[in-house]
Formats: structure tokens, C-alpha cells, sequence
């Protein structure tokens, strides 16, 4: 049973890669749309890293259509907490809680040892301290 939960959120992670166009090279080694975008690219065969240089800025409409950095972050929180803060079942509600209170608590689960901090603690291990205020922006905003 574990390891369906496991697939799951693999199948979870690359949907979101898939969407936001990442991890797919093409045949010419450049990252997928990276052409079209006017985007260079350079990789160092020993290990396939790439570094993406951006050769224009992104139009307005670009700007407008982008989502929030703090929503993006906020997906890995979504399952368990609801897209808006608000749980369908026994987790802890989110949404309108201060940005401060919601960093603090994201700071002492990452704080935990792996045996107390739980699945929390690996989620707040994860994050910056600039990604924790911005997750706790993002809930602080909804209603």
C-alpha cells in the first residue's frame, strides 16, 4: 500500500513538470519551447546540468497570466490543505492565518527531528526562509 501512495506522488510531481515544461530535453539538447522562447542553453555533458539564459523579457501578457510564486509553492500543500486553505478533511485549515504565524510554524516543523517532524518537516526542510514567507503570503491572502 505504501508504494502506491509513493506512485502517486510521482505521478503528481511529473504532471506538474509536465505542465510547467520542465525536465524534457529535446534532440538537439536544448530544454523543450527553449528555441521558440529565444532562450540559450548551455550544458556540460559529464553530468547534463543546463544553465538558461533568458535573451528577451517577457511580454506583458506573459505578466499578467503569471501565477504567484507563492501558489506554486502552495501546490505541494494543496492534497492535505486544500487549494485554498481550506481542508476537506482533519488537517489544519490555512487560509487567513498570518503569513508570520504560518512561517513560524513552517520554521519549528523543519526545526524537528525526522522521527517527530514527520511528513511536515520533510515539506518545511525544503523550503527557504524567502519560500516559507511567500507560502505564508499566499495563505494569508485567502479567505
Amino acid at each position: 500500500m505504501r508504494s502506491s501512495g509513493f506512485l502517486y506522488v510521482f505521478a503528481l510531481c511529473a504532471a506538474v513538470l509536465a505542465g510547467c515544461g520542465g525536465g524534457a530535453d529535446t534532440d538537439a539538447g536544448q530544454p523543450a519551447g527553449a528555441a521558440s522562447a529565444g532562450v540559450e542553453t548551455k550544458s556540460r555533458s559529464s553530468d547534463r546540468t543546463a544553465s538558461v539564459t533568458a535573451t528577451s523579457a517577457p511580454s506583458a501578457a506573459d505578466a499578467a497570466t503569471a501565477v504567484p510564486v507563492g501558489r506554486l509553492l502552495a501546490s505541494n500543500c494543496f492534497h492535505c490543505h486544500g487549494t485554498d486553505g481550506h481542508p476537506n478533511g482533519g488537517f489544519d485549515s490555512l487560509a487567513g492565518d498570518s503569513a508570520s504565524e504560518i512561517v513560524k510554524t513552517l520554521q519549528e516543523m523543519a526545526a524537528k527531528s525526522p522521527e517527530d517532524g514527520g511528513i511536515m518537516r520533510a515539506h518545511a526542510t525544503g523550503y527557504t526562509d524567502e519560500q516559507m514567507w511567500q507560502l505564508g503570503s499566499y495563505f494569508a491572502g485567502q479567505r
